[in-house]
């Protein structure tokens, strides 16, 4: 899927095209992030994030790969924090 975005996003002019082709790959991640189990000792885990897209600083639930914001909905974060205590967001 990477390859198909760098392909899309070399070739493509249009700023609305971008958009909508982010909206569905976010959606195939949400998708894939709602079907994962993640093993027992992570699940209450949270991470908290920076977003690149929006810049503002939130909490989302522990993963190795992704992280969504929870402002925006963008993928395109990184992590400045993990904890190990329980998580109180729906993220």
């Amino acid at each position: 899927m990477i390859y198909a975005l760098q392909y899309f996003l070399q070739f493509s002019k249009s700023p609305n095209a971008i958009f909508g082709f982010l909206k569905v790959y976010f959606g195939m991640l949400d998708g894939l992030l709602a079907a994962e189990q993640l093993p027992e000792e992570y699940r209450d885990r949270c991470q908290d994030i920076l977003c690149n897209d929006c810049e503002k600083k939130g909490r989302s639930r522990f993963h190795w790969l992704y992280h969504k914001c929870g402002f925006c909905g963008s993928y395109n974060t990184r992590v400045i924090k993990t904890d190990t205590a329980e998580c109180s967001t729906s993220n």
